[in-house]
């Protein structure tokens, strides 16, 4: 059976999948979860994925991008983050910064210029309680390739992951221009 889900709702997917899925993020709480990478048909060419912060739904996040094909590490802060991209920027496929943990947008906007300057390949997705809705246009392709307004749900992290990446070429595009 496929499910279809009408809502980017964090709790209503939550309730769907059962807590025994956030409890043990390796085994499938449901079969009608997709089993193809998402990470490799949206072109990550590092299935890497990073988490910067701290969100209260950490666990169902890092559980997600597991399923899409992603291999999850956390890093508390942008600086170490800034610091293993530096040593290896093409270890990492895509980061995802939870802005409020971090100090919002002002205290994070060097930092992320930061990240562009030493990985542009690198696919920059924000989380942001304060955002009033998901936001995937080019606007902000200086500091990030997509917003997603938290709690994240399974739909919009599939759509940050599909636009995020596009977002990412025409960035890389830009900068060679």
């Amino acid at each position: 059976m496929i499910r279809k889900f009408n809502s980017g709702s964090l709790w209503q997917e939550q309730r769907v999948f059962g807590s025994a899925h956030l409890s043990n993020p390796a085994e499938p709480a449901d079969t009608a979860l997709p089993t193809r990478s998402f990470a490799e048909g949206f072109g990550y060419v590092s299935t890497n994925a990073s988490i910067v912060g701290t969100t209260p739904t950490d666990s169902l996040l890092r559980s997600w991008l597991g399923r899409a094909g992603f291999s999850v590490t956390a890093q508390p802060t942008l600086d170490e983050m800034i610091d293993e991209l530096a040593a290896d920027p093409d270890n990492t496929g895509i980061v995802f910064v939870e802005i409020e943990s971090l100090g919002g947008i002002t205290q994070t906007i060097e930092a992320l210029l930061e990240i562009r300057k030493i990985a542009p390949a690198v696919t920059i997705v924000l989380l942001s309680e304060k955002a009033t809705v998901s936001e995937f246009g080019t606007e902000r392709l200086a500091i990030c390739d997509a917003t997603v307004k938290s709690p994240i749900g399974w739909k919009s992290l599939v759509e940050a992951l599909e636009q995020a990446k596009t977002n990412n070429k025409i960035w890389q595009a830009r900068r060679l221009s």
